[in-house]
């Protein structure tokens, strides 16, 4: 579609943090869509994928642009070409392998951070 951002056939990724129901715990995964339909609504451009509720173009636009400079984004849709997909496998894998007394220990240091 004219002015769009996605394509059809673009995939569009999200870090998501997923729960295991048989370990009964909680994980970091990447979660995937084929874009299978781009139209025009209102004033916006909705992005479309078989699994995937519809995305606002623009959002995945600005989304691809914070991750491409380096701000990785959680739980926010991007288009996921070869370059993001490597960056953001390492990022999954290294938040999975961190040990939970130190992902603990971050989320304490966050909220004191945030008091001062």
């Amino acid at each position: 579609m004219d002015g769009a951002f996605c394509r059809v056939g673009d995939t569009i990724g999200c870090i998501y943090k997923g729960y295991a129901v048989v370990a009964r715990d909680r994980y970091w995964q990447i979660v995937e869509g084929k874009v299978t339909k781009v139209s025009r609504h209102k004033d916006r451009i909705r992005v479309y994928t078989g699994d995937i509720l519809p995305l606002d173009d623009e959002d995945i636009q600005t989304n691809t642009e914070l991750m491409r400079r380096g701000i990785i984004l959680t739980s926010e849709f991007f288009v996921m070409d070869d370059e993001l997909r490597a960056k953001v496998e390492r990022f999954v894998r290294w938040l999975n392998e961190r040990p939970e007394n130190e992902k603990k220990a971050d989320l304490f240091a966050e909220q004191e951070d945030e008091a001062d």
